[in-house]
């Protein structure tokens, strides 16, 4: 409540503009002049930012024993389980679950550095873990 109140104030419409109406009309005003109307830039690429509110909803789902840790998918009759499922995985088996999701197992297997990883560094940080586990089983 103290930051609304400290964000609050009085309504001042002239304090605001349409930006996008004001570019579209000198958009209309160029072509209708007969100028070359230059492309758009291309939007900023994704950046790597993790979805909070994936994880958060993971978090409760484990605690609530209804999470990934809590059920294990049964194979599809005739299919041995993933190993994936179990340990690091394979980069394939990998590849196909969401950056919440590697970030989960990075948390899990406590990997080092999770925090500021790509997708794909997650990847190769979770195949390696899983490589080093069967070595020292072996």
């Amino acid at each position: 409540m103290q930051v609304i109140d400290a964000m609050s104030g009085s309504w001042e419409p002239g304090r605001y503009h349409d930006t996008f109406q004001a570019k579209v009309r000198e958009l209309v005003r160029a072509r209708a002049a007969g100028e070359e109307i230059a492309a758009a830039e291309e939007p900023p690429t994704a950046t790597n930012v993790i979805d909070l509110t994936e994880i958060l909803q993971s978090s409760l789902d484990q605690a609530r024993g209804t999470g990934p840790k809590s059920r294990q998918k049964k194979p599809a009759a005739g299919k041995a389980p993933q190993k994936a499922a179990r340990s690091g995985g394979g980069k394939s088996e990998l590849r196909q679950l969401s950056k919440a999701e590697l970030y989960q197992r990075a948390t899990d297997q406590d990997i080092a550095g999770r925090s500021k990883m790509s997708r794909e560094q997650l990847i190769d940080a979770l195949a390696r873990a899983g490589r080093s586990r069967k070595k020292s089983a072996a």
